[in-house]
């Protein structure tokens, strides 16, 4: 399909799902509005993310890349010039969800898992690649939020910073299950809901007592329930 003829199909999905007013619509489908929100090449990534049976991933981060630039646009001068002129007030949110279709919260996910350094994504493949893992936008955004890249860089150099990623990563892995695990585990819990408030307490295999209730409160509790014992 010719592009011009497969953007306004898209163009007609949108609007038809979104909410978009006629002068909104004409607006978006401006040949130099088109260019600079680069909404051809996200279009087309939506379209591939639809069809594809494979290599989504590589798809939703050349998206996030096309949205990026297009952000960057709508907080330009020459965006807010062209949308006074047409009458158009959008917020951020407005602008992604009516120009693009795409929700806001997956647009901000996917602009922050463009913006990782190459070496970073690269880093996340290998360690994928290494542990049968599946490639995802959350995946990288999780995997990457644990590295300081200039630490490491400073600490390892260039030649050996993607394994220094995948260990640094590897060793918060390590240290949050350690923690989970240090945890004590509950061997007794109460609930009741009483005029006084809700009373709910727990106590751990080490015998403390963890609870923001009143003495009183519990007693009542622990009364209520030998009450109802035969």
């Amino acid at each position: 399909m010719p592009i011009i003829n497969f953007f306004f199909t898209v163009m007609s999905e949108i609007t038809t799902t979104t909410g978009v007013l006629p002068i909104e619509a004409n607006f978006l489908t401006r040949t130099d509005v088109r260019a600079n929100a680069r909404l051809n090449e996200i279009y087309e990534c939506s379209e591939d993310l639809r069809t594809s049976e494979g290599v989504k991933y590589s798809i939703s981060l050349r998206m996030g890349a096309h949205l990026t630039k297009s952000n960057e646009w709508f907080k330009s001068n020459e965006a807010k010039e062209l949308m006074a002129e047409e009458g158009i007030e959008w917020s951020k949110k407005e602008f992604v969800e009516k120009s693009t279709g795409i929700s806001y919260t997956w647009f901000c996910k996917l602009v922050k898992a463009a913006k990782w350094d190459e070496v970073i994504r690269d880093a996340y493949r290998s360690y994928n690649e290494e542990h049968n893992g599946t490639l995802s936008i959350e995946g990288l955004n999780k995997f990457a939020s644990s590295v300081n890249l200039d630490e490491l860089l400073e600490a390892n150099g260039e030649d050996e910073l993607e394994d220094a990623i995948i260990n640094a990563v590897l060793l918060e892995q390590e240290t949050e299950a350690a923690e989970v695990n240090a945890a004590p585990e509950t061997i007794f819990t109460i609930s009741f809901k009483c005029e006084s408030g809700n009373v709910a307490a727990r106590i751990d295999e080490l015998g403390n007592l963890i609870t923001t209730n009143s003495d009183a409160q519990i007693i009542d509790a622990i009364a209520f329930l030998r009450s109802k014992l035969s």
